[in-house]
């Protein structure tokens, strides 16, 4: 029974890091997205503005 009872705990261990490891990767692919359209912004602002220098 007890034994039983540390699988159960690992199980809930292993199932939070792993909720925690895909809550963290769609983070990292959010600011990566947005990373990217800020740089695109940021260049088309450049190319819109570059004549006016």
């Amino acid at each position: 029974m007890k034994n039983q009872h540390q699988q159960q705990r690992l199980q809930y261990i292993c199932a939070k890091s792993t909720i925690k490891l895909i809550s963290s990767f769609k983070l990292l692919l959010l600011l990566m997205h947005f990373i990217k359209t800020v740089n695109l912004n940021h260049l088309k602002l450049w190319c819109i503005l570059r004549p006016f220098r």
